[in-house]
This record gives C-alpha cells, sequence and structure tokens, in this order.
C-alpha cells in the first residue's frame, strides 16, 4: 500500500510521514524541495517526487500503486500580511492542488484521499459551541475553507473523501508554540486582549492519528473536527501555558496594534472559535492528550 502525501515537510506533516515509516507504510512525498525532504528524514524510506500539487503529473504505474492520499500542502496563513498577491497564493495552493490530485487520481485504484482543512471555516464565533455540523462563518479564511472542503468532498472522485479542520496545532518543533516559548520563557507573556476568546488546539500526535484514521479506517465521516474535546479561552491558556514553562504571564498584549499591524491576518490570531470535535467523540476516539496542560507538558 503506497501513500501519497503533499505537505510532507511541514509541521504536521513530517509527524504524520514519520508515523507512517514507523509502520513500514511506502510513502511517496511530493515536495517542492527533495533535499529538505531527504535531510529531514535521513534517508529512512520515503519516495520523493519533486513539484506542487497544483502542477503535479505522475506516471500511470505509480498512479496505479498509490491506494492513499493525504493532502496537507497549502502556503501558510501566519506568515505576512495578506496583500492581494498572497491571498491568492494561500487560495491557489490549496483548492487547486486538491483539483489537480483529484483529476489525477480519478479512474484509479484510490481507495481514500484525506486533506487538510482548518476551523477557520467557522469565522470568528464569540462564545458559540460549533461543531461539524455548524453553518460557515464569514471572512476570507471561511470562504478559502469552503472552497478547499468542497475541491474533494464536492468532487465525484470514487473514493472515501475526508477533510479534516485542523484547529491550533501543539508540538515541539514548529506551529505557535515556537515563536511563543521564548516569550513565555522570558516572562513576558501574557493573554492577548481581554483574553475570553476561545482557543481550540490539538497535540500533534493525536491530530497524526486521526489522520491516519481517515486514511486507513473506513468509519470516520466526510468532515471531521480536528481539536481536541476540551477548547480553552485564551486567558486559560496563558495561564497553562505559563504553567508549563513555570513562568509568570501578566504581559497583556492590546489588540489594536495586532490589527494595526497584522491587517486581515490578525483575524487568525483574534477570532474566537469553541470548536468540538463531536464525530470523533460519538465514536467514543482515545485523545492521548485530551487536557491543555498535559498536553503543553509534553511539548515544552
Amino acid at each position: 500500500m503506497a501513500i501519497l502525501v503533499t505537505g510532507g515537510t511541514g509541521l504536521v506533516g513530517r509527524a504524520l510521514v514519520t508515523r507512517l515509516l514507523e509502520e513500514n507504510h511506502d510513502v511517496v512525498i511530493l515536495t517542492r524541495n527533495p533535499f529538505l525532504a531527504k535531510k529531514q528524514f535521513n534517508g529512512r524510506g520515503p519516495r520523493l517526487l519533486q513539484g506542487s500539487p497544483e502542477h503535479f503529473q505522475i506516471s500511470s504505474d505509480l498512479r496505479d500503486e498509490i491506494t492513499s492520499v493525504i493532502s496537507l500542502a497549502g502556503e501558510s496563513v501566519v506568515s505576512g500580511r495578506w496583500s492581494v498577491d498572497k491571498k491568492a497564493l494561500i487560495r491557489r495552493s490549496r483548492i487547486d492542488g486538491n483539483r489537480n490530485l483529484v483529476r489525477i487520481f480519478s479512474n484509479s485504484n484510490l481507495k481514500s484521499f484525506v486533506t487538510a482543512s482548518a476551523i477557520g471555516f467557522y469565522g470568528d464565533r464569540d462564545n458559540e459551541i460549533l461543531e461539524e455540523s455548524s453553518n460557515k462563518g464569514e471572512g476570507f479564511l471561511s470562504d478559502v475553507c469552503q472552497e478547499w472542503e468542497d475541491s474533494l468532498i464536492g468532487s465525484d472522485l470514487d473514493c472515501r473523501k475526508t477533510a479534516i479542520r485542523l484547529g491550533l496545532v501543539l508540538a515541539r518543533n514548529g506551529g505557535a508554540l515556537k515563536k511563543l516559548l521564548p516569550i513565555f520563557r522570558a516572562g513576558l507573556g501574557g493573554p492577548i486582549g481581554s483574553g475570553r476568546q476561545w482557543m481550540s488546539w490539538i497535540h500533534v500526535d493525536d491530530l497524526v492519528e486521526i489522520f491516519l484514521e481517515a486514511a486507513l479506517d473506513p468509519g470516520l465521516a466526510e468532515i471531521v473536527n480536528g481539536v481536541s474535546p476540551n477548547p480553552v479561552t485564551n486567558l486559560e491558556f496563558t495561564h497553562m501555558l505559563a504553567k508549563a514553562t513555570k513562568r509568570p504571564a501578566f504581559f497583556r498584549v492590546p489588540t489594536f496594534p495586532l490589527k494595526f499591524a497584522l491587517g486581515e491576518m490578525s483575524q487568525t490570531i483574534l477570532a474566537s472559535q469553541r470548536v468540538l470535535p463531536k464525530i470523533l467523540i460519538d465514536q467514543k476516539h482515545k485523545f492521548k492528550y485530551p487536557s491543555l496542560l498535559g498536553a503543553l507538558q509534553s511539548v515544552v
């Protein structure tokens, strides 16, 4: 069984590919930078293909080997202001990439196709409890997530199709914590604004399990919230991260400078999203890190 992974050198992709290799799966990584991929995995087994999902072509022989696609590629939404060109790249790297892969694997042996999405789908929703069945929110990210999911779920690809809406991913070697930890370890951390906005998070190990289940187990639904069952407010998150780093965190960050400095992109930091993984809860999915403090202590 060969599994094609796009975005395999990113934060989630590295953890996922490592896990797949540990389980002796045949992994094929599509990457723009094979040299980086080879360095990250130390030649431990993944086959490397150079290219981008939106322009990728594949031989018929290799296509027939692949029985699962996991699509994680996408331009970062948290690096730099959202210029017109940046927003076009964010959209194109996700939607056009999936559409091309769907085209490639139509009439193939594919059993499953799993794409990342994001809880940005829900927009800024204050204190509302959000589940997979909740309505789409408003704004650029909500629109992108809808098109991102539709590029797979709305296609006529004849296989199991799943979109996983990612929350804040907690990991040792990247993501938001890579930027937050130096600040908190210096004792300069603190809540953002009122601190009442909700944050939906997940430990990278739990997220890898969800992707594996979606790719290999026919039990999951088309849309799955990839978050912990215990979202927290920003104030609670600040308190727990301060406890994990054993430092005080009293420096409250006002929202206006963030909005001024980051523009529209500030919504990724300031939006309130109280998201529950109802599909996983109903299936009695076991989370390795259901509590925030345990998750933070494991990565800090």
